[in-house]
């Protein structure tokens, strides 16, 4: 199925380039050498009949472009500190900061930017600022535990920040979408009650802002946070909605039942644009048009090459997208709905059968082939999200549905207050089940590396491919990814058994013994009501925690694995601790986050006592802490 759709390769190829360049710092001039000659020869070996070498050099091409499309995505051209920038968000606090989203128009592509005020500023989401400052690249920090404003800044695709010295604010006319859009927001607080106004938004707008903390995690822990998203579920409610309303033409003249799907397309056009575009519709919406045209020429096109193409275009416009979680979960995800080979099969059997037997098939195959990426952005595994998913998904599109009526019939005042009342009585059921699947038994968190994300998305779906299409050449190929896939686990589980020391860089000294899913913390401070928010983030991954509080001059001993630690501020031991059996001392500097490990030969009752200084093996090092493998120390 796959070597039948070319477009799959093309987009595999664009995307590798994307990668390539968002890892290393290339050289354009030469990527852009590479590309014309690449291309030549890609024509050359077209029109000479050497298919396999004209395929090999295209695919070279589109990596090529991959690598140019991300470079001009990701460097904004000085413009000796003076800038014309468009704001896309609210002005939030940052430490003794504030920072705005903006978009800068250079060329081809409009970069996503950050503006940092030094005060509070009159400003809104939509104004156009003439502003004067400097701009910087925004350096990936990847931390391990606490939230990162750069790491953050970069997962929204905003590579560069502005320290904005002067500033002036333009004039900003709202245009009709932005227009109608406050309309409907104002429509809708006007329209629901408190209780389902989070809801409506949600669903409506993709605005999930006005959902209580309660709510949101009701829907995270069963599973059915994707319910909320803007995704290609709202396309396909509102789609059927849309065609089924312009049933009237059936009744003109044959000729003119093409129009029914076209202005559903155009309705569908006009909604990604009034929710803001986000991938997910963006792929659904380009999908839609593309296998309407199909069927309105009668050309029969592959799901997979539609998707690729979707893809390809999407990333065409912003390289960046790719890295954005909205875009990797929605296009896995159909993809692996769109590689299950039994969908004739089920659209075959009576309507009783289909309808469940359709829903579980989606939900089970998305769930799987999705599985990786959830467990490394989220940490979670979803339980019951398959269960959660099957009446949460209908009850969702039954909410949507009487959420448009609802609009509609409160511009007429016509039956407006029983509609309101079935969408809250729905929605309270709704949630009053997913509250009860919320209260089983949950999987405690999973943290996973990247390496191994990769790699089982791809044993994942390579899996999958190799049952539903069994060829010999498959096989071969799932066989190496089940070897590399397994390899991978066993480093990780005996990595994970590992005996680790985190020293964090805080104000107290502070350090933490770590074995699989345990965590002992000692914070050497007279403050025992101050626990760090990186402390906490970092207690959150694991089942078994605790926290002991010791005297800034005060040392203890461990007894880790029948083997004695004594951890102590500065040179305390040598006076305080000689009469203890210990294999090896810790010594932790006030002032900063430095340790100093002796390995101990004998006792320390010993006159003849020696230490020996140990180099300790990092594992990690950054600016939120450094992690040492304590267990090579105490061999």
């Amino acid at each position: 199925m796959i070597h039948k759709a070319p477009f799959f390769w093309i987009n595999i190829a664009f995307i590798l380039g994307i990668t390539f360049s968002y890892t290393y710092s290339c050289d354009i001039l030469l990527a852009y050498s590479a590309f014309l000659v690449s291309l030549c020869l890609s024509h050359f070996f077209q029109i000479t009949y050497k298919k396999y070498f004209a395929s090999f050099t295209l695919y070279l091409c589109c990596f090529l472009g991959g690598i140019i499309a991300f470079h001009h995505k990701s460097v904004i051209i000085d413009e000796n500190d003076k800038y014309l920038v468009h704001t896309s968000s609210e002005l939030k606090k940052k430490g003794s900061e504030y920072y705005i989203f903006g978009k800068i128009d250079q060329g081809f592509y409009t970069h996503n930017v950050i503006l940092l005020f030094p005060n509070l500023i009159e400003i809104q989401e939509g104004d156009s600022i003439a502003i004067q400052g400097q701009l910087s690249k925004i350096n990936k920090e990847e931390h391990l535990i606490s939230f990162s404003y750069n790491d953050y800044f970069i997962s929204q695709q905003a590579y560069h920040k502005i320290k904005v010295n002067q500033y002036t604010v333009l004039k900003h006319k709202k245009g009709v979408i932005e227009n109608f859009r406050s309309k409907v927001d104002s429509l809708i607080f006007e329209t629901f009650s408190t209780t389902s106004q989070g809801i409506a938004y949600s669903l409506l707008l993709g605005d999930k802002s006005h959902l209580s903390k309660k709510e949101k995690e009701v829907y995270q822990t069963s599973g059915s946070m994707h319910v909320l998203a803007i995704s290609g579920m709202h396309v396909g409610i509102l789609s059927v909605l849309i065609y089924y309303l312009l049933w009237w033409i059936k009744w003109f003249p044959k000729r003119y039942h093409k129009l029914q799907p076209i202005i559903t397309c155009m309705f569908i056009v006009g909604y990604s644009l009034f929710v803001g575009g986000p991938p997910s519709i963006v792929r659904a919406t380009m999908m839609m048009i593309l296998g309407t045209v199909s069927i309105l020429l009668k050309r029969k096109v592959l799901a997979v090459n539609i998707i690729s193409i979707a893809s390809f275009g999407l990333l065409l416009y912003d390289p960046s997208i790719f890295f954005s979680i909205s875009y990797q979960l929605s296009f896995i995800a159909i993809f692996s709905i769109s590689m299950f080979p039994y969908w004739k099969r089920i659209s075959s059997l009576k309507w009783y059968l289909k309808i469940p037997i359709g829903l579980v098939s989606v939900g089970l195959v998305a769930q799987i082939g999705t599985l990786p990426l959830v467990l490394y952005y989220f940490h979670f595994f979803p339980v019951y999200g398959l269960i959660s998913g099957l009446f949460n998904g209908l009850l969702t599109s039954i909410l949507m549905y009487l959420g448009i009526v609802s609009l509609l019939l409160s511009q007429l005042n016509f039956y407006n207050e029983w509609c309101l009342w079935l969408f809250d009585t729905i929605y309270e059921w709704n949630l009053f089940l997913l509250i009860k699947i919320s209260s089983w038994p949950q999987l405690p968190i999973i943290f996973i590396p990247k390496t191994i994300t990769i790699v089982s998305l791809l044993f994942f779906n390579l899996s999958m491919y190799t049952f539903y299409y069994p060829k010999r050449i498959t096989l071969y190929i799932n066989t190496l990814m089940l070897l590399v896939f397994s390899t991978l686990i066993v480093v990780f589980l005996i990595k994970k058994d590992r005996l680790l020391m985190s020293v964090y860089h805080e104000k107290s000294t502070i350090i933490s013994i770590q074995k699989w899913n345990s965590i002992s913390t000692y914070i050497f401070s007279d403050n025992q009501k101050s626990i760090p928010v990186l402390l906490k983030r970092h207690h959150e991954r694991f089942k078994n925690s605790q926290i002991n509080f010791l005297s800034s001059a005060e040392s203890c001993v461990l007894s880790i694995d029948n083997k004695r630690l004594r951890i102590c501020i500065e040179n305390d031991f040598i006076e305080k601790n000689s009469d203890d059996d210990v294999h090896a001392i810790l010594i932790l500097n006030k002032k900063s986050a430095d340790v100093q490990i002796l390995k101990v030969s004998s006792s320390i009752k010993n006159s003849n006592t020696t230490y020996s200084k140990v180099f300790p093996s990092v594992i990690t090092n950054n600016t939120q802490l450094t992690q040492i493998d304590l267990g090579k120390i105490l061999k």
